[in-house]
């Protein structure tokens, strides 16, 4: 079984990604204490597998995004630790939610996901000892091995594999891939399916609305097509391209590329010498230290152009959202 939100490390916790606003207050006034080794506990807890009643986050970094919008750059991320008894997770979601546990890190997006990524990779090969379990619906595949194959087709299916050069082909709505080795693929078809992966060199495909990436790994790719789907990718030299209207971009590592292809999109590309290109309508941008940026826009009377930025050049400021308004670039408006 792939029980993601019941695995624990060494320290018999489960790992639970999360993000809170500058102002620590979220759903229902709640705030959050500070402090690594602060125990934060919900006030209104029960146990029943849906949202509300309990504090939510994304087990071991899975579902990155799923339920909700976030800011890589002005959001506090947090790893809270917490015991298995205290984690349920929520049916028809990546989201799961627990009673009460321990702030382990609080910092930025890169170090949140660099706290994660071990014990991803981990939950990911202890889930692909157990036996596995096909059916032709709702199917599950478990597999560990270097230069392995896995090739599904159903609804609601789930993969797990671990193994070097290893490869994934999957089609189905609703399903889930979770990968990890390094120089391994995965491909996707299917309408709000999840991907997660960790492995340097690593390669993502996927063809979905409201779909979600979610990887890890110096040198690694994404490709994905779907209207209001969701990337996020940590790691050096990495690459993204996305094509789907008011789709959403998140990137932490120096040198990494984005490309765009969607109307009212956005990008965040955030590492240092970063750089993005937007091919479409209405988008926004925001690099980081010594970022360029390319955004397009369109008019009757002379058809496309492109406007280029660069910070540190005609006033264009690191870490600051960018849009085209009458033919110039000027700061978002959120």
């Amino acid at each position: 079984m792939l029980n993601f939100h019941k695995w624990t490390n060494e320290d018999g916790e489960v790992l639970i990604l999360r993000r809170i606003p500058q102002d620590r207050t979220t759903y229902n006034g709640f705030v959050w204490k500070s402090g690594v080794g602060t125990t934060v506990e919900c006030p209104d807890w029960n146990d029943s597998p849906t949202c509300g009643n309990g504090l939510h986050g994304w087990v071991w970094g899975f579902g990155l995004g799923d339920g909700c919008d976030y800011d890589i750059i002005g959001d506090i991320w947090l790893v809270i630790g917490c015991k298995p008894e205290d984690v349920i997770a929520i049916s028809n979601s990546a989201k799961c939610k627990f009673k009460q546990g321990i702030i382990r890190l609080e910092g930025s997006f890169q170090d949140a996901i660099n706290t994660v990524k071990d014990g991803m990779k981990l939950c990911i090969q202890d889930s692909s000892k157990n036996k596995i379990e096909i059916e032709k619906e709702n199917d599950k595949q478990a597999q560990s091995g270097s230069y392995s194959q896995q090739a599904q087709s159903g609804n609601y299916s789930q993969q797990a594999q671990s193994g070097n050069h290893s490869q994934q082909a999957q089609s189905g709505d609703d399903s889930q891939q979770a990968q990890s080795g390094d120089d391994s693929q995965q491909a996707q078809s299917g309408n709000y399916s999840q991907q997660a992966q960790s492995g340097n060199y690593s390669r993502q495909a996927q063809s979905g609305n409201y779909s979600q990436q979610a990887q890890s790994g110096d040198d690694s790719q994404q490709a994905q097509s779907g209207d209001d789907s969701q990337q996020a990718q940590s790691g050096d030299d990495s690459q993204q391209a996305q094509s789907g209207n008011y789709s959403r971009q998140a990137q932490s590592g120096n040198y990494s590329q984005q490309a765009q292809s969607g109307d009212d999109s956005r990008q965040e590309s955030v590492g240092k010498d970063c750089c993005c290109a937007a091919a479409a309508k209405n988008c926004k941008i925001k690099v980081g230290e010594r970022g360029a940026f390319a955004l397009a826009y369109y008019t009757e009377e002379e058809g496309w152009r492109f406007l280029t930025g660069k910070v540190g050049e005609n006033g264009i400021k690191p870490y600051v959202w960018y849009e085209i308004a009458d033919g110039k670039i000027v700061e978002a408006t959120e």
